[in-house]
């Protein structure tokens, strides 16, 4: 329990320390970033934040389908706010797919299928994966020509091997279980004791496999869902005046959202600025790019908000 807060309170240590070095190393911008901040146009903010969340309507209606598979009737309605409530806790957690864990909890306690249950949330946490890296890898093709950092290359590029290794695997149960045991991974699972629990999981996973039409189903509206919400992005830029090209947001933002889901700082908070200011800098100057970020964050703060008054009325 003690090793449990340490790493909290250094997540939280973290955040706090990127967050500050970033505003100190800024500090000469400040001027500048007030003044941004101050003449956004709320109209336009607004639009963006409606798309925000049309893009988490769809969200739940991928998660609904995923949840079908296992046997599980949920209305798209219910798992909007769901996902909302995820959002909020997503902000106290190490890691931008905490509220997964909400949402595998809260899904559990209704159809009282633990297993099916957080299997469901993987899925449709994967495929969103699997989207950004088809997202990020198209962006990659049609501007190849303007990509100023090179290990971009390699970042999409190993994202996207390891989304095609991860579902050869899900698929293929012998080849996972050659891979795992080349590693020496099942045999630490059993030490740990854990390889009958990960078994179940796996088998409630794979049973997707069977149901080819639905995982079609769930990657479209994946693509969907990602392409409405980076287009709120391209507006949120523009409430601030900002000119950011649509396919550097195609581009840039999937890596954005993978590296908020390391395990590194509470809800990628302080990496996430770092991001952005390291990628849309180019376009707009270190400034602008950060002014960018704090209303990025602003929007986000504002959506699991709505999640939190939800939250409220559950209990």
């Amino acid at each position: 329990m003690k090793k449990n807060k340490l790493f909290v309170f250094l997540r939280i240590l973290i955040s706090l320390c990127l967050l500050a070095l970033l505003l100190w190393l800024g500090r000469d911008n400040f001027a500048k970033i007030g003044q941004l901040l101050s003449s956004v146009n709320i109209s336009i903010f607004g639009l963006a934040l409606v798309l925000f969340l049309l893009s988490i309507i769809i969200m739940a209606w991928r998660l609904r389908l995923a949840l079908i598979v296992q046997g599980s009737s949920f209305g798209v309605g219910a798992l909007f706010s769901l996902t909302l409530v995820g959002l909020f806790f997503s902000n106290f957690m190490p890691t931008s797919v905490g509220g997964d864990l909400v949402k595998g909890y809260y899904i559990s306690r209704k159809n009282k299928n633990k297993m099916s249950s957080y299997a469901s949330v993987f899925v449709d946490r994967v495929i969103g994966v699997f989207s950004l890296a088809l997202i990020a890898s198209a962006a990659l093709v049609i501007g190849r020509g303007d990509i100023e950092h090179k290990f971009i290359f390699w970042t999409i590029g190993l994202l996207l091997v390891a989304c095609i290794i991860s579902a050869l695997c899900l698929m293929n149960k012998k080849l996972l279980k050659k891979i795992s045991g080349s590693l020496g991974i099942l045999r630490l699972l059993r030490i740990l004791k854990v390889d009958s629990l990960l078994k179940r999981a796996y088998e409630a996973i794979n049973i997707y496999i069977n149901y080819k039409k639905t995982i079609f189903q769930l990657f479209t509206l994946s693509l969907v869902s990602q392409f409405i919400s980076f287009f709120s992005m391209y507006i949120l830029a523009n409430s601030l005046s900002l000119y950011i090209p649509f396919e550097r947001i195609l581009l840039v933002m999937p890596i954005i959202i993978v590296l908020c889901m390391l395990p590194l700082t509470m809800n990628g908070l302080g990496l996430r600025e770092w991001a952005f200011v390291f990628f849309f800098s180019p376009n707009v100057g270190e400034a602008a790019a950060l002014s960018f970020s704090l209303l990025y964050l602003a929007m986000f703060l504002l959506t699991s908000l709505l999640g939190g008054i939800i939250y409220l009325f559950w209990r």
